[in-house]
């Protein structure tokens, strides 16, 4: 298993941890809502308690005499007297064990008043909107409460109140039928759905249609959870609504009677009976359970569904199904118990769910309501809310309308912000309401955002701009949050966005976004808007996201690896004009709804309705959905519906799918992203007077065209590989495709060009022809002189009678598509003339009529889309006294369909085209450009010490057949993929090169028609059997002369097989003998380096010239060849070995070569072109003077650039392994040096220093360690941290140069991310072995905490989650344990010494242990008082091997002291555990046996033996 154990180890935790009873104090004054007692009854009861004890305060009432308490067990249940005297003071306390409900009357003089409002710790709580119900209350008044709340909210829309309906949990009388309005959350406070039963739930629709019409498209904001519902439930509702974590006993109807409905979301549910859909426009259901589902429209999407029971419907039946929730964690929610009170239950995070979190028993974290802050909108505001999350709170919201001046601030990890009865937050200053940190574990959930009269940016922030830090373990999620611009309140409303999501990993579930298309202040210009949703970060999934009318991109996703499940949209109603809505810079109509961003490379969506109504203009939208066409972008079901109003869309996709412009039109893609775009080719099907730029381009990112020109059809493994635009001047039939690895190729897509005037030659008449008097202008001046092809010659014109009314027509003889016609007269021309077309010379057509004709004239007519085989020039006035004379007439277009192909003119161009480009091979080149070495055969073992960082490519020279065509390098094998697995560990593409000069004996018959085949098939072999990346040909001037006439065809067949292999292909050329290479051969080569050796920087440019201009090759293919050797031979770096100085100049001793300075002169010149190419890498010197430096130096400007995606050599990554060799920078006078087997830096100076460019991956406090020798007084070394000294080293005399002495300091990186390190020298001094790592804990297995003890105590297969299980228990009778875990290792490639925290190993990690992972009712420890706890590693997608593959496992407990406690480490393979399991039948059901079999033990061993299943214990002890 050759991956880093951290992408492969995904933690699931288990098991839930119980926490201890509510204690609530302070002071709140209520009053009840709903019921009041009459006057003389005391008011602002205050509750408060303090332990057992609970006290009530009230009012005095003037008079009387004294006061009696009445308490119950709920607020409508029976209350008792509980006081046996009166009461005469304004407070009581009650220390009776329980909670209780109280009611205050007030005595006078024998006589009782009515009943005060009551009071309870959860009045005071949560405030008078919070109802909670209990099995003890009265049903009526229940009812009583439920009707009167419902009759207030079935139609207040806009209102401004918020209730919430909470059932402890039990059963509730079968009379209470609980109705679902505006602004209301119902919800069972058990932990389950089933600990909480109710009769009736309901959400009709009866309010906006009335009976006749029962419409619910405006049914918004109300959810209901946790509930368990005795009968079949009617739930007519749209956007903004959450049903979830439901069981309802019967069928569920999401429509009232067939009335319309646009929802919805319905999530973690048991439906047992029917899901009738009907009239629903578009549904989402996630992790249910049904009977069965029934009835479609326009997006039914089923993600999770328990056995896949969904309906079997194709798309086209509207039906989207995705087997598993990839990662999905439930909406946290309160819960309550008479022993623990209140908590809200966090439940686990899920990956590849089906089926609800809670049939076999939920998973997840009970948090005491002690640890919220509950917040009050009549009390609170972001001060104090920001206050207490500080304070480390979490945040409950009760029901009401928070106006916020400021961001509320969440800058705490796992931090939750839960809000009861959709409660609101509103922004009154042009903040954000909410604003999220980039931390773990966030929960946000049930809240309502409103935008204010102030510009926002937006009104939920999640993550800082660029964050890049991974949540993946513990992400943030996002649960039923809806927002809102305008409508609500009575001005204008303005935000830019209403949500940005800028952290990585996060979860959204169920967001309505929602600029509003009615209510108040609602208009183009009232509630402006840009986009919806903008989602930056990385590997963000929604489920639900449903965004609406925003004026630009509804949403817009800029991050890689986003997924949604389910998405609706309408776009705005309310566009005034086409001109006020118009994308990509004015240039197309209307913005898309759902636009992923262009440089987004891997995105997948799954089922999309996007719906048009044109209220208020008649306006175009070119597509609802804008993708980049790349292989890893990827959409499943998608639809465009047009509903009303005034037309429409053209595309579903891009440009691909038809368009909606009819009411109830609804056009869909099933699947769009596997496929390549087809190249568009410009220009086209037209006929040109001059030569054209050809370009070609795909919609798909990173596609290869490939083209041809010579009738046959383009494939991957046929044509020209295109690169940029190619010039074209004769007739030309271009056919072209494009491909990408991983999608299905494009169509092929033709355009045809013609070159030349298709009327020269052909047939003309004449109204009447001027017949001169003089003899030798009889006969001059006759028709067909107007198509002759010679223009302005006075001798070669047409000339009329000296009359106005003339004609003259030329017969083209077939129908054309005309582009141009073009009219030159002379000085006599016509004023007055109308051009006219015809296909039969009846019905005539006039393309141009003129008016203003001038003497001279030339006319230029463009056309398209016209069909004539006649062209008509019709003269009424003339423009002098004489006849119309007219030199020229000229027509260009091209056969119109269904004419027959004809021999060109013979008088047309017929040389072919010759220029064209290919690719570069950007992927393996620094920053755009090459530099290409070639390492000869006879000094080949330079491939150990040359300087790959400067390097993309290198070249085997050379490569060459025996008579049977098969190649050899002339060394082992063994040399041979040395030298290949070296330059491909750095990063360095290898290649092949044939020929060399002196050498081309067997390429004339090799390369002959009869073998060409077979002779580039051993060539494609050869290239395989050493994983080369590309051929190079360097056949050169002294090859035999019969290669030649085969050369075309050679490289032609063998760029179609390089093609096919994912080859390069190259050459190396020089003038003397280019001119036996054709034009059309260069087209075939990815790059063309000049062997012009000779040349310096100022005189390369005649050579250049010769091949761009005569050969065609342009700048991006042409690398400019330099030598590493001078005169005579002689190597470069003999020449600096017996003259040290011969670097600083172009000659010495007689010697004449190129220095450091005029390479680096080449090598700048060649950032104009592709590149350096050098003969030869062997030749170079070491050291500090190096031509290949030289070349970095200039070519790269000294940067070592990314290869691949992979950063190296100047970039160091931290932690990890630090070479003190892969400096950025450094000063000038620094040497590379040795003593003995020590290489350090020599020859610092005063200020010398030596710069790191670090990519830290963990923020932390590193140590910075090196040895520094240095005979002189004391000095220092100055550490910097981007450009700010952080530390100094004070450097004392070793007594010598060569003596080192160990120095270390520590530095602290607050961030990650790229830092510059940068060491300054105060003087003279020799720093070596200089290393950067981070400070762990300290980290011990020794006993020095003899009473702590962690155990390893056994291993599970969890077939629920699909993982891997450890169970570990940890003992402290200090209870001074501050953090637990467990170290993963990959057992074939880390060492028993890595198993550490925090370790330096990238094949190991440690994981955190949580609450959730604790198992409290269980120890599994040596000692009984030790605590267990489990962890699980989900398998995902993994290879067989990771079955087999040896991992090693430690337990750990990080005391407080920061010692840090181990296990053993264990060695296991999961294949054991399974085979352990199985065997001895541990498992606790049949199915998880067969799982074992069928999923695990038969991937590794296909022969296992299978056995019968028998219940055991389900945990293996570890051996």
């Amino acid at each position: 298993m050759n991956v880093s154990i951290k992408k492969i180890l995904s933690l699931l935790l288990v098991v839930a941890m119980a926490f201890t009873a509510v204690d609530t104090s302070g002071l709140f004054k209520l009053t009840e809502n709903v019921y009041a007692g009459d006057q003389n009854a005391p008011v602002n009861l205050t509750f408060s308690k303090s332990g057992n004890s609970k006290t009530i305060t009230w009012n005095g009432v003037n008079g009387a005499t004294g006061y009696n308490i009445y308490r119950s067990k709920s607020r409508y249940g029976t209350y008792s007297k509980i006081n046996n005297s009166t009461i005469t003071y304004t407070s009581y306390t009650d220390s009776t064990y329980g909670s209780y409900y109280y009611k205050v009357r007030t005595q006078f003089n024998g006589w009782e008043s009515g009943d005060s409002d009551p009071i309870s710790e959860e009045i005071q709580l949560f405030g008078n909107n919070v109802y909670v119900f209990d099995t003890n209350d009265n049903a009526s008044d229940v009812q009583s409460v439920l009707t009167n709340i419902w009759n207030k909210q079935e139609q207040n829309q806009f209102g401004s109140d918020r209730y919430a309906f909470f059932f402890k949990p039990g059963t509730y009388s079968s009379s209470i039928n609980v109705k679902v309005g505006f602004y209301t959350q119902v919800s069972g406070l058990g932990t389950v759905p089933t600990d909480t039963t109710i009769q009736s739930l309901t959400c009709d629709a009866r309010w906006l249609g009335g009976d006749s019409n029962h419409n619910a498209t405006c049914n918004f904001w109300r959810m209901a959870e946790n509930l368990n519902v005795n009968s079949s439930t009617l739930w007519a509702v749209s956007q903004a609504v959450s049903l979830r974590r439901m069981k309802i006993n019967g069928n569920l109807l999401l429509h009232d009677n067939g009335g319309w409905a646009s929802g919805g979301f319905l999530a973690d549910s048991v439906i047992t009976g029917q899901t009738q859909s009907g009239s629903q426009q578009q549904w989402l259901s996630r992790n249910c359970t049904w009977g069965s589902w029934n009835g479609q429209n326009w997006n039914m999407v089923f993600v999770g569904i328990k056995n896949n029971n969904t309906p079997n419907e194709q798309w086209d039946g509207k039906i989207t199904r995705v087997a598993e929730a990839p990662v999905v964690q439930e909406k946290p929610f309160l819960t309550y118990t008479e022993n623990a009170g209140y908590r809200v239950f966090v439940p686990e995070r899920r990956t590849y769910a089906t089926g609800t979190s809670w049939e076999n028993g939920a998973n997840g974290e009970y948090i005491s309501l002690d640890n919220f802050y509950v917040a009050k909108p009549d009390v609170d505001s972001a001060d104090t809310i920001n206050t207490a999350l500080r304070s480390g709170k979490h945040l409950l919201f009760t029901p009401g309308i928070y106006k916020l001046d400021k961001a509320i601030e969440v800058n705490n990890p796992n931090t939750i912000l839960l809000g009861m009865g959709l409660a609101s937050l509103q922004s009154t200053n042009g903040n954000e309401c909410i604003k999220i940190s980039d931390v773990d574990g966030v929960k946000v959930a049930g809240l309502l955002f409103d935008a204010g009269n102030k510009d926002s940016a937006t009104l939920l922030k999640v993550g800082e701009t660029a964050s890049s830090k991974s949540h993946a373990s513990n992400p943030i999620v996002l649960s039923d949050v809806f927002f809102r611009v305008g409508g609500f309140l009575q001005s204008n409303t303005n935000s830019d966005s209403c949500v940005v999501i800028n952290s990585n990993d996060v979860i959204g579930d169920n967001f309505w976004v929602w600029r509003a298309d009615h209510g108040n202040y609602v208009g183009w210009n009232s509630n402006k808007t840009k986009n919806g949703i903008i989602v930056n970060g990385d590997n963000v999934t929604i489920y639900a996201l449903m965004v609406e009318h925003f004026h630009e991109y509804q949403t817009l996703w800029n991050g890689n690896g986003g997924r949604t499940y389910f998405y609706q949209s309408e776009m705005p109603y309310d566009v005034p004009n086409q001109s006020s809505w118009m994308s990509h810079n004015n240039s197309v109509n209307g913005y898309a709804s759902y636009k992923v961003a262009d440089d987004v490379t891997s995105h997948e969506a799954y089922g999309l309705g996007m719906y048009l109504y044109n209220r208020d203009a008649t306006v175009t939208q070119n597509t609802v959905m804008e993708i980049p066409d790349v292989t890893g972008v990827k959409v499943h079901n998608v639809c465009s519906v047009m509903l009303t109003g005034n037309p429409g869309v053209d595309h579903v996709i891009n440009n691909t799918g038809s368009g909606c412009y009819t009411a109830g039109t609804r056009q869909f893609i099933i699947d769009y992203g596997t496929g390549v775009g087809a190249p568009t080719i410009v220009p086209g099907n037209e006929c040109y007077n001059e030569a054209q730029n050809v370009t070609l381009t795909s919609t798909t990112k990173d596609a290869v065209i490939k083209y041809t020109t010579d009738g046959s059809t383009p494939s991957r493994n046929n044509g020209i590989t295109y690169s940029g635009p190619f010039k074209v001047n004769s007739d030309v039939t271009i056919k072209a495709m494009a491909y990408k690895d991983g999608m299905t190729d494009s169509v092929v897509n033709t355009k045809s060009l013609t070159f030349g005037d298709i009327a020269v030659g052909k047939p003309v008449t004449a109204s009447s022809t001027f017949s001169s008097s003089t003899e030798a202008y009889k006969n001059e001046f006759t028709p067909e002189k107007i198509v002759d092809g010679n223009k302005k010659q006075d001798s070669s014109r047409w000339e009329s009678q000296w009359s106005d009314n003339q004609w003259i027509m030329v017969d083209l003889e077939k129908n054309y598509n005309l582009s141009q016609v073009k009219l030159t007269w002379e000085a006599a021309a016509a004023k007055n003339y109308t051009v006219e077309v015809s296909t039969d010379k009846n019905t005539w057509n006039t393309i141009k009529t003129v008016t203003d004709g001038a003497q001279g004239a030339v006319l230029d007519v463009k056309t398209s889309n016209t069909v004539a085989r006649y062209i008509r020039v019709n003269a009424t006035q003339r423009a002098t006294a004489y006849g119309y004379s007219l030199y020229e007439l000229e027509a260009y277009g091209i056969l119109a369909s269904g004419e027959p192909e004809t021999e060109a003119p013979t008088t047309k161009p017929t040389e072919k085209p010759t220029e064209e480009t290919t690719t570069v091979d950007d992927k393996y080149s620094h920053n755009g450009k090459i530099c290409v070495g070639y390492l000869p055969n006879w000094s080949y073992s330079a491939y150990q010490t040359v300087d790959y960082d400067a390097l993309t490519h290198i070249c085997l020279a050379f490569c060459n057949p025996d008579a049977n065509g098969n190649l050899s390098y002339g060394i082992s094998d063994s040399a041979t993929n040395a030298i290949v697995n070296k330059a491909h560990s750095n990063g360095v593409k290898v290649m092949a090169s044939l020929g060399g000069a002196g050498y081309g004996t067997y390429y004339d018959t090799l390369t002959a028609s009869d073998k060409v085949e077979a002779f580039c098939d051993k060539i494609i072999s050869f290239a395989k059997k050493y994983n080369l990346d590309g051929i190079d040909i360097d056949v050169e001037g002294d090859a035999p002369s019969g290669v030649w006439p085969n050369y075309e065809n050679w490289i032609r067949v063998l760029k179609q097989k390089c093609s096919a292999n994912n080859l390069l292909l190259t050459t190396a050329v020089g003038q003397w003998y280019a001119n036996n290479i054709t034009n059309t051969t260069f087209t075939y080569f990815d790059y063309v380096m000049l062997m012009e050796y000779d040349l310096k920087a100022n005189n390369y440019n005649t050579r250049i010239s010769y091949f761009q201009n005569t050969k065609g090759i342009p700048a991006n293919k042409i690398v400019l060849g330099i030598p590493f050797y001078g005169s005579g031979d002689a190597a470069y770096k003999d020449i600096l070995a017996k003259y040290p100085d011969a670097w600083a100049s172009d000659s010495i001793g007689g010697y004449t070569y190129n220095g450091v300075a005029s390479t680096g002169a080449l090598a700048t010149l060649g950032k104009s072109y592709a590149g350096i190419m050098i003969w030869e890498l062997s030749q170079d010197a070491t050291g500090k003077h190096t031509l290949l430096g030289a070349v970095r130096d200039k070519l790269y400007d000294g940067k070592i650039a990314y290869r691949g995606g992979e950063v190296i050599g100047n970039v160091v990554t931290v932690p990890g392994t630090f070479d003190m060799s892969k400096y950025s920078d450094r000063s000038s006078n620094i040497q590379d040096l040795t003593e003995g087997d020590v290489n350090y830096f020599g020859y610092l100076e005063t200020n010398s220093y030596i710069e790191y460019t670090l990519d830290v991956k963990e923020a932390g406090t590193y140590n910075l360690s090196m040895n520094i020798a240095q005979e002189s007084a004391d000095r220092t070394f100055d550490v910097y941290v981007d450009d700010v000294k952080v530390s100094t080293i004070n450097v004392t005399s070793s007594g010598s140069w060569t003596v080192f002495n160990p120095y270390s300091t520590q530095i602290k990186f607050d961030t990650t991310g790229k830092k510059k390190l940068k060491l300054v020298a105060s003087g003279s001094l020799n720093p070596s072995g200089i290393n950067l790592t981070k400070v762990t804990q300290q980290e011990t297995t020794t006993d020095n905490k003899k009473d702590v003890t962690v155990e390893i105590n056994g291993y599970q297969i969890s077939t629920t989650l699909g993982g891997f299980r450890t169970v570990y228990s940890i003992y402290s009778p200090d209870n001074n344990i501050e953090e637990v875990g467990l170290v993963y290792g990959l057992g074939n490639y880390a060492s028993t010494a890595d198993m550490v925290v925090n370790s330096s190993s990238k094949y190991v990690s440690n994981y955190k242990g949580t609450a959730i992972g604790r198992m409290d009712n269980y120890t599994y420890g040596s000692n009984p008082d030790a605590t267990s706890y489990a962890m699980t590693m989900t398998f995902g997608n993994v290879t067989t091997s990771f079955f087999s593959d040896k991992m090693m496992v430690r337990a750990y407990a990080k005391l407080d002291d920061g010692t840090v406690k181990y296990s053993d480490v264990r060695n296991i393979t999961i294949y054991d555990v399974a085979d352990a399991l199985y065997q001895n039948r541990k498992m606790a059901n049949k199915a998880s046996h067969e799982y074992l079999y069928n999923n695990i033990l038969t991937k590794v061993n296909p022969s296992y033996n299978e056995v019968d299943y028998d219940w055991g214990s389900t945990i293996i002890k570890p051996q």
